[in-house]
């Protein structure tokens, strides 16, 4: 099928600037890459102008559920097959409420020993009682009674509560 005419239709290089001024850091080689390398969704023309809005919001939607959850490629490709933008961004949304709700419920929790306090918007700091046991670099964590974490100074607080929110939900089942 080719299109014989080009309007309301895109190249790569155009699609990815389009989504830039949405402020997605995507490049014309992403945006080939997810239509022809990993096909992660149907191209309704050939040509060089092959993306419509249609393509476009599924675009947006691979770089919603990338950033907002822990899908593999394949299960993304399942997803924005099968949802519109409007559902992707309400399974983004409450993704992100349930990451808020376990966070205070985290905090709310969380009982310090002598090392570490946890406050997800500020790195860790030493208690005065645990630097001593900390001269080889790594930080404990303690979570709660039964677990503890032990990190080393190159990890930072973001991977921290990404670790100690997935120890929650693992701990929950």
């Amino acid at each position: 099928m080719f299109c014989l005419t080009t309007e309301g239709r895109y190249s790569a290089e155009e699609a990815s600037q389009l989504l830039q001024t949405e402020n997605m850091k995507v490049s014309k080689r992403t945006v080939n890459y997810y239509a022809f390398s990993k096909k992660m969704f149907d191209i309704t023309t050939n040509g060089k102008k092959c993306f419509t809005t249609v393509e476009l919001d599924k675009l947006r939607s691979i770089f919603l559920l990338k950033e907002y959850t822990n899908y593999t490629l394949e299960q993304i490709k399942v997803i924005i097959n099968s949802h519109t933008i409007e559902e992707i961004k309400e399974i983004c949304a409450r993704r992100v409420s349930g990451i808020r709700e376990l966070n205070s419920n985290l905090l709310q929790d969380f009982t310090p020993r002598k090392t570490y306090v946890f406050n997800p918007y500020f790195p860790p700091k030493v208690s005065e009682d645990s630097k001593s046991e900390q001269s080889d670099g790594n930080r404990t964590i303690t979570i709660n009674e039964d677990i503890s974490l032990v990190v080393s100074q190159k990890v930072n607080s973001k991977k921290i509560k990404k670790m100690i929110s997935l120890l929650r939900i693992l701990e929950d089942e």
